[in-house]
Formats: C-alpha cells, structure tokens, sequence
C-alpha cells in the first residue's frame, strides 16, 4: 500500500517548535497479525528531507482497552 501523510503542526515534546511534516511511504501489513513494515517512508520536516524505513512488529495485545505495548520496533 503506498499512501502519503501531511502534518502541519509536527512538533517533538523536547523542541517544542511545531513544524510541517509530509511523508510519502510504501507500507506491508500483514494481515494475520498487523505486524507492519514501512520501506520507505520519504520524508520532508520543515527544511530537512529524508528516508528512513522501519517495522513495528510482534506487538502484545492491548491489557486495557486503547491500551497496547510495543515489543520491538526498528527504524
């Protein structure tokens, strides 16, 4: 699936200063159980561009609900 996002008010809870966010990615999901990989995700903060990629995989169900823990992420 490729997909894009805008964000114009990105901010990191260190910095503080928002700044806009657009990414462009291609992503696989797998669906037996949601593990997802992001190869690659272009993308462009304020001035900066970028390409990263990155998986999120092996996720514990949630205990609460809206409530989830990562195992592994890699980026």
């Amino acid at each position: 699936m490729d997909g894009q996002t805008d964000t114009p008010d990105f901010r990191l809870t260190h910095f503080g200063m928002a700044l806009a966010l657009h990414t462009k990615f291609h992503a696989r999901v797998d669906g037996t159980n949601g593990d997802t990989w992001l190869e690659p995700v272009e993308a462009t903060l304020g001035n900066s561009h970028f390409w990263v990629r990155g998986k999120i995989v092996h996720v514990a169900p949630a205990v609460n609900a809206g409530v989830g823990r990562v195992s592994a992420v890699t980026i």
